[in-house]
């Protein structure tokens, strides 16, 4: 069975969509909203995901 990746790892973020944007907002809740690796290889994730469609950062 496929599940997202945010839940796969166990992470959560924050998403926020406006007209043709995407922004994920990525801390670790449980470490007291710091950064931490698992943020980094979320993004990671998510950064692979959106170049395959096409997605550009800004």
């Amino acid at each position: 069975m496929w599940r997202p990746k945010a839940r796969e790892v166990g992470h959560h973020p924050d998403i926020h969509i406006t007209w043709q944007r995407i922004r994920f907002a990525i801390t670790t809740h449980d470490a007291g909203g710091r950064i931490t690796v698992k943020d980094f290889e979320l993004a990671r994730h998510i950064d692979a995901i959106a170049a395959g469609h096409g997605a550009e950062p800004v």
